[in-house]
């Protein structure tokens, strides 16, 4: 995507939007891509703030973020696995075989819909538009997941 150029990414991405016909707030299409574009500048989805810097599986992640002492702690927690789960469903889409994220991809787009979806009932009351928007993110994870694969195959 870098070499590419964002902005050609970003017609892919909505090029794809259309195709698959996705239809989503323009805070998620700026999210989704923004999204995509920082995990793959920065290869942040190794170190996203220490949380991922671990062999701990995905459902182990899932459990401390239910845990997590304070709401926001949780809200974060929730939103990072969120956004981990679609970087990786959208990037590696079909090749997920790693020991963190079981083997498939669909468990992986479960794992990421519901966080999202727990994040935003964690905000719904505090931050009604963020609590849109990870509500938008986690119904339509799947085909937001599909758009993004298809534009990354596209530009990479």
């Amino acid at each position: 995507v870098i070499n590419a150029g964002l902005d050609s990414f970003y017609n892919a991405l909505k090029k794809s939007f259309k195709e698959n016909n996705i239809k989503v707030s323009d805070e998620a299409d700026f999210y989704v891509y923004n999204l995509l574009t920082e995990y793959i500048k920065s290869a942040k989805f190794n170190t996203v703030s220490g949380f991922w810097n671990t062999d701990k599986p995905l459902t182990i992640l899932v459990k401390e973020a239910y845990e997590a002492p304070t709401i926001s702690e949780q809200l974060w927690k929730f939103v990072a696995i969120g956004d981990h789960s679609f970087f990786i469903s959208s990037y590696f889409s079909g090749k997920i075989k790693n020991r963190n994220f079981g083997n498939s991809s669909e468990y992986c787009k479960a794992i990421g819909s519901e966080s999202y979806l727990q994040a935003c009932g964690l905000c719904a009351h505090s931050e009604r538009t963020f609590a849109k928007l990870y509500r938008e993110l986690g119904e339509k994870f799947d085909g937001l997941v599909a758009v993004a694969s298809y534009a990354l195959e596209q530009k990479l």
